[in-house]
């Protein structure tokens, strides 16, 4: 097969725009998505679409449903941390998946584990988001970093 470059068209194609995840630190996003999904295990799940000021995305996914009573009071803890910190006019009883929707919450990411793809190739992981959530503002964007790190710098209270 032979190519010319002079040949090439790359009008049809979109560009892309960088890192599509949300680089490690904390960051004010909007919450542009939520979906109820299945889990593997049978159980309901939340997936949560945090945009950022940059366009990037980071999904976070909380158990709502599952076999594991601890599963579920976990879940159910840090839907409702976010709730409180994300301002929603009810966190005691959201009512409408919906209502999440728009609002802004702060996050601290981490950098996700590196994968490889179906070649084998190794490849960077994305962000992933710490349990740790935090007001939006700029202000508590400063103060977070220093208080939702423990000692292993993710802020998941657990020391190792």
């Amino acid at each position: 097969m032979s190519f010319n470059f002079s040949t090439l068209d790359l009008t049809e194609v979109n560009q892309e725009s960088g890192r599509r995840t949300l680089t490690a630190g904390d960051h004010a996003c909007r919450i542009s998505d939520v979906k109820i999904a299945d889990t593997r295990s049978g159980g309901k799940m939340m997936i949560i679409e945090m945009t950022g000021d940059g366009g990037q995305k980071v999904n976070d996914r909380i158990n709502i449903v599952n076999n594991s009573k601890e599963a579920v009071e976990i879940g159910r803890a840090r839907l409702k941390h976010l709730l409180e910190m994300a301002g929603h006019p009810n966190p005691n009883k959201p009512s409408d998946v919906n209502s999440i929707k728009g609002l802004s919450v702060g996050v601290h990411v981490v950098d996700g584990a590196d994968w490889a793809d179906q070649e084998g190739m190794i490849r960077k992981g994305g962000g992933e988001p710490r349990r740790s959530y935090f007001k939006a503002s700029a202000s508590a964007t400063a103060t977070a970093t220093a208080s939702a790190k423990d000692d292993d710098g993710f802020g998941d209270g657990i020391p190792f």
